[in-house]
């Protein structure tokens, strides 16, 4: 079997040993922390706290705990609702900008027609080339501010999945620590009704044994009452009746 070298204690250890199965070996160290390391592969699987917190102090921090997750759940989300409606806000006013350039677009190349413009067509075609620029500037403004928007809006959702899923197993560990309380508190009453009922059922094993060894010690009394009455002092048994009859036959007669 290969020898492997497992992760040392800050402390110097006291004892180890294998699991039931051998999968895994625990050990403890002078200052009592223990802990648990995957047989195979000597990797630490968890550590136990030498002082582990009590349950009441579990439950109050996880209460605690759980109005932290809350909040901040509450906050990402009201971040995320107004992240959507800035980009919302922000991608109505590119689409609205981006229609008046093409319909600008669309004025330039049809101006751009006229053969010989009056004065007044070359004046109407500079301010429409002037809000085709400016309209130009503002679509190129509105795309860099909307793609800014969504990545908030990316990292927006994602603070708001991770916030949502930390107050998920906020809720769980409270439940958990609750639990673990409310069994805590049952367990002094189960405990009584246990030792109540394991009382019962000694009391009655108790009375029954006591009737049985009664009985027994009454049948005990009519066996040596039936061996005083028939007993072997009282009775011939065949060997010695058949001596006594042999006697007889050899004592002389008549005389």
């Amino acid at each position: 079997m290969a020898e492997k070298s497992f992760p040392a204690f800050s402390e110097p250890a006291l004892r180890c040993a294998f699991t039931h199965d051998g999968s895994s070996v625990i050990g403890g160290d002078w200052l009592g922390n223990v802990k648990l390391w995957n047989a195979a592969e000597a990797k630490e699987v968890l550590s136990l706290a030498a002082n582990p917190p009590t349950l009441a102090i579990r439950v109050a921090a996880a209460t605690s705990d759980l109005a932290v997750k809350q909040n901040a759940a509450a906050m990402t989300a009201r971040e995320l609702a107004a992240a959507k409606k800035t980009a919302s806000d922000k991608q109505k006013a590119l689409a609205a900008a981006t229609e008046t350039q093409a319909a600008l677009a669309m004025a330039v190349a049809a101006l751009a027609t006229v053969k010989e413009p009056t004065a007044e067509a070359k004046s109407a075609l500079d301010s429409v080339n002037a809000a085709k620029s400016a309209a130009d500037e503002d679509v190129d403004e509105l795309t860099k501010e909307n793609t800014a928007l969504q990545s908030r809006l990316a990292a927006s959702e994602q603070a708001n999945k991770t916030a949502t899923a930390a107050l998920e197993v906020a809720k769980r560990t409270l439940v958990t620590a609750a639990a673990d309380q409310k069994a805590f508190d049952e367990l002094p009453a189960k405990l009584s009704a246990a030792v109540a009922e394991t009382s019962q059922r000694l009391e009655r094993l108790t009375t029954e044994l006591t009737q049985v060894q009664a009985l027994a010690e009454a049948a005990e009394a009519e066996q040596k009452q039936f061996a005083q009455a028939y007993g072997v002092g009282k009775t011939q048994s065949p060997s010695t009746s058949a001596a006594q009859v042999t006697a007889s036959s050899d004592t002389p007669r008549g005389r």
